[in-house]
């Protein structure tokens, strides 16, 4: 998160779909005391705390969320796409028609499928 929060006064809030609020929120506050993240070049971790998330989570059901409903497609696209896990009843480009609202600085370093980050 604050790897897309540049200026010092921008802030984040969370929204997760419905089901996983309890593991989000517990994550969260542990990230915004202690949270390692690993470099690029060279061995070793950097601590990054979160801190600019100002409040807990908000879980909402994507029924009553346009926002959740848009990352909910977003995932599906992704994972459909023609770089992950492709299937015959889906467009194959369906992920691609995002064009230039893919974040592709995400994976420039270390190449692959177009903003989409594969975990593990």
């Amino acid at each position: 998160m604050n790897r897309f929060c540049r200026d010092p006064e921008e802030r984040v809030m969370v929204f997760p779909d419905e089901g996983h609020t309890y593991f989000i929120r517990r994550l969260m506050r542990k990230m915004r005391r202690f949270h390692l993240v690993r470099r690029h070049w060279g061995d070793g971790t950097i601590d990054f705390p979160i801190v600019r998330v100002p409040d807990d989570p908000n879980e909402r059901s994507s029924a009553d969320s346009y926002f959740v409903q848009l990352a909910d497609w977003n995932a599906y696209a992704a994972h459909r796409s023609q770089h992950i896990d492709p299937a015959a009843k889906v467009p194959s480009d369906l992920w691609d028609e995002l064009g230039e609202r893919l974040l592709l600085q995400v994976n420039r370093v270390k190449g692959g499928p177009p903003a989409i980050v594969l975990f593990p």
